[in-house]
């Protein structure tokens, strides 16, 4: 599934594998922000690469699926209602984050089209909508 390739790649944190799991333009609504990327190139990456350093300085290790639970879907849609939880290295919580994620399928591919968050500790450097 694609939301378990987005996750493994978000952990090995792999800007190019992670974009793969979108579909373009990909969306993301977080911290009151939406942010756009038209194609994967470097401005994806950059914000990526700010999001990985930013989840580091918080003593972030690895995230985990804590719910997965399609809300709605059609042959090429789907909505998942979504929490995920950041770890430390030691196991312990950093935070749970509630999130509706949107995959489509086009051109035979299941993708994350966009995703939108309760999502207050990533505020990258990097994403040009960033308020912060």
């Amino acid at each position: 599934m694609v939301l378990d390739a987005f996750l493994t790649a978000f952990n090995r944190q792999d800007t190019r594998a992670e974009a793969n799991t979108y579909h373009f333009p990909h969306f993301r609504l977080a911290n009151g922000q939406m942010s756009a990327w038209d194609a994967p190139g470097p401005e994806i990456a950059v914000w990526m690469s700010g999001t990985y350093k930013a989840l580091r300085a918080s003593g972030w290790d690895h995230s985990a699926w804590t719910r997965r639970r399609i809300v709605h879907i059609l042959d090429s849609k789907a909505h998942v209602d979504i929490e995920f939880t950041r770890y430390r290295n030691d196991g312990t919580v950093i935070a749970s984050i509630e999130a509706l994620y949107i995959v489509t399928k086009e051109d035979g591919r299941w993708g994350i089209k966009m995703r939108s968050s309760f999502d207050h500790i990533i505020a990258a450097p990097g994403d040009r909508r960033n308020s912060q």
